[in-house]
């Protein structure tokens, strides 16, 4: 299923002399097959740096352009009549999988629907729904790289977001998708997404802030309390591949800053432990630590999930294709599983190679990494391939469970 053939009219929000950043989305696009690229509506974005803001907006030029822009939109869906439109911005990413997981999506979304998320940043922890795996209620969703309105709420949706008293008098900078969410709040109309995102938002220089960051999918915030910690030794001297230490991490080591002040207050590491969590969570990976000064046993006795401990076990082969897809059976009690892979059979687990990230669902498309900088390279024609799946929970991690391989 693709969102050109799901929604009337998709919208594809792109800066003025952004050629690049339109290229990399274009080729993106085309590889996932989640749009229809003949079908799609390029938007011009407003550059609030052109189109001054009035004295009532008060976030910045970046998301003052931002707020028109997407105000545009909807008066022009508005105008044409159009039945659903569904709006990506240019710095927005898919999963391989994204059209089987939209189909699951749609099946599964209530008839009532007034605004759909597929990817964003809760504010608010989203509420589960009976019988609907695949689809939950919004409680607050932020960002606004890959959401859908309907007509139905488009009246109430343009009266809302564009109500100046709410900028005027909120405190420091209030951004359109901080007006968006507290209409979730309110239930102004029904906000659902997707239980897990199908569209992140993709790593590099933030047209609005103008920050450099990493390409992050803020999945809810409870589910940064089921990753266990992984403890890094010192002697390795970066980060491993699918695991996060922190962002501030001293030179050479992957021994984060902020540890030092956590090294006599368990209150402080808790605290430190949560943030790494959470940041960990948004970026797909593990957290992790490392530091002389804090025992594994003192983070597992502060940490409710745990810690992880490296393993060895058995692996399934794989000869590559064009990707390899992975499927096993939910293991009870599990929090997430832990992906290995391995260009040699019967291989140990060892630092910082063949690693892949944490998962809390039952499948995965590995379709290989092909960042020249990144530490697990790419898939390889021909290659030979070797996987190993285990479960996570408090405890740790479990000996392999058995994996089911097939080419796609």
């Amino acid at each position: 299923m693709t969102l050109t053939d799901t929604f009337e009219k998709v919208f594809i929000l792109t800066l003025p002399g952004a050629e690049e950043r339109r290229a990399v989305l274009e080729g993106h696009l085309r590889e996932v097959g989640i749009v229809d690229l003949a079908r799609v509506t390029w938007v011009r974005a407003v550059a609030g740096s052109v189109c001054p803001a009035p004295i009532w907006f008060r976030a910045g030029e970046g998301a003052w352009g931002c707020f028109c822009s997407h105000v545009r939109m909807a008066q022009d869906a508005a105008m044409d009549g159009v039945e659903s439109y569904f709006v990506i911005e240019d710095d927005a990413t898919f999963r391989a999988d994204a059209c089987e997981r939209l189909g699951r999506v749609m099946a599964e979304l209530p008839e009532d629907w007034g605004q759909l998320y597929l990817g964003g940043e809760h504010l608010r922890e989203p509420v589960a729904l009976s019988g609907r795996a695949a689809v939950m209620r919004a409680g607050n969703v932020n960002r606004t790289h890959a959401y859908a309105v309907h007509r139905r709420a488009l009246a109430r949706f343009q009266y809302h977001v564009t109500n100046a008293v709410d900028f005027a008098t909120a405190r420091g900078g209030w951004h359109i998708d901080h007006q968006m969410g507290r209409a979730h709040e309110r239930e102004l109309w029904p906000a659902y997404c997707a239980r897990r995102w199908l569209a992140g938002q993709r790593g590099g220089k933030s047209s609005i802030t103008g920050r450099v960051n990493a390409t992050l999918w803020w999945h809810p915030r409870s589910w940064a309390g089921r990753l266990p910690f992984v403890e890094v030794p010192g002697s390795a001297g970066f980060a491993p591949a699918g695991v996060h230490c922190g962002n501030n991490l001293k030179p050479g080591t992957c021994e984060d800053i902020g540890l030092d002040a956590c090294v006599e207050s368990d209150e402080k590491l808790a605290k430190w432990l949560s943030m790494i969590a959470r940041e960990a969570s948004d970026r797909e990976l593990l957290p992790g630590w490392s530091h002389v000064g804090i025992s594994r046993e003192r983070v597992a006795g502060v940490w409710k999930a745990g810690v992880a401990s490296a393993l060895t076990g058995g692996w399934k082969k794989f000869r590559e294709g064009t990707g390899i897809v992975l499927n096993w059976s939910p293991v009870p009690g599990a929090t997430g599983y832990v992906i290995y892979r391995s260009s040699t059979p019967n291989r140990s687990f060892s630092w910082p190679t063949e690693f892949l990230p944490a998962l809390l669902e039952t499948t995965y498309f590995d379709k290989g990494n092909t960042d020249k900088n990144a530490k697990v390279k790419g898939l390889n024609s021909g290659s030979d391939y070797y996987y190993q799946v285990t479960a996570v929970n408090a405890a740790g991690i479990s000996p392999a469970t058995t994996v089911q391989v097939a080419a796609q």
